[in-house]
């Protein structure tokens, strides 16, 4: 993916960085993690714990979009991948990046994304509503987005009419894998949803965020190549 620069922002994450870390290694590949200026009292322990140096990024607010540009002005490429701390693309999410950024159809690109919760050595994903998808636009090209500094949203304007139709959403197959409730307590996101709440959430939003497991209906979610992965690096962290 040498023409596409994957940016992490980093906050108060420690066990899925070390995840998200472990599973970018697997993969051979070296995003730029980037730290978040009102944290730079964390530099040392998060550099100790990928093993290499981190960016940082002036940011006033209280979510990372509150400074957009200035993130996205990290990037060594024009092309951008943005995944956060507790998320990871699948194999099929990320050979379609590459496809997309060569041949692209639009200046950005959407992903579905599945709230996932780890029991009994297996991954269950959040059993959506009939017809709900959660569309998160992470691949975009950041010379010809228009940058918003809002809360829950890609960083840039997508219209609201934008669908999830081919020319601009990835295949069904091509996911994105959100584990905010497999390495965050309880009360580590009634506190993250707070300070989202800071800086406006909706109160659907906030609601929806910090909702306990036994409240969703869940299903088992089939992936091999995450669910091994995953069982290494548990594995790594016993040893």
């Amino acid at each position: 993916m040498k023409n596409i620069s994957i940016l992490i922002p980093i906050y108060e994450e420690t066990a899925a960085l070390s995840f998200s870390k472990f599973y970018f290694d697997q993969l051979v590949l070296n995003p730029t993690y980037v730290l978040d200026s009102k944290r730079i009292d964390r530099r040392d322990e998060v550099e100790a714990l990928l093993g290499r140096s981190v960016a940082i990024y002036e940011n006033p607010g209280s979510f990372y979009e509150a400074n957009f540009q200035n993130f996205l002005d990290l990037a060594d490429t024009d092309w951008v991948l943005r995944i956060d701390c507790d998320e990871v693309p699948n194999l099929a999410m990320l050979e379609h990046c590459k496809k997309f950024s060569a041949r692209p159809t639009d200046h950005y690109c959407g992903f579905d994304r599945d709230d996932l919760i780890w029991q009994d050595d297996h991954f269950d994903r959040l059993a959506y509503a009939p017809l709900f998808v959660d569309s998160q636009y992470r691949l975009f090209n950041r010379n010809k987005v228009k940058v918003i500094e809002k809360v829950h949203t890609p960083g840039f304007h997508v219209p609201k009419w934008k669908l999830p139709f081919p020319f601009w959403h990835a295949p069904r197959s091509a996911r994105l894998y959100h584990l905010q409730r497999v390495f965050l307590s309880y009360q580590q996101r009634l506190e993250k949803s707070a300070r989202y709440d800071s800086g406006g959430q909706s109160a659907q939003l906030s609601l929806w965020n910090t909702r306990l497991d036994d409240s969703f209906k869940w299903k088992p979610m089939r992936d091999d190549a995450l669910t091994n992965i995953f069982l290494q690096w548990t594995q790594s962290k016993e040893a």
